[in-house]
């Protein structure tokens, strides 16, 4: 069967709650939920990606590995525009590389 990764809205303040939680293990920022669910899925994750709009991508990524350590995450500041888009948390498992 393969991995799914379903997706969830949230607000920020819903995601920081979230990514306290076990099994957070990465985050991120998209201007395309579906492009995002899509490639996590191909790289092997399954779960669920919690996602909240924001009018600063870079703030909102920002915010959310400088407060919670993510696991998968290798940068430790954001590299997007400061563009609207979603600002996300996926909770589930990495299945294979």
């Amino acid at each position: 069967m393969a991995n799914r990764v379903k997706v969830r809205m949230a607000t920020q303040g819903d995601l920081h709650d979230i990514a306290d939680e076990q099994g957070s293990i990465r985050a991120g920022v998209t201007t395309d939920l579906e492009a995002t669910r899509r490639r996590y899925e191909r790289e092997g994750y399954g779960g669920t990606l919690y996602a909240a709009p924001t009018r600063n991508m870079m703030r909102a990524e920002d915010q959310m590995l400088g407060e919670h350590g993510f696991r998968h995450n290798q940068q430790t500041t954001s590299n997007a525009p400061e563009d609207p888009g979603f600002v996300y948390v996926i909770q589930g498992k990495k299945f294979k590389s």
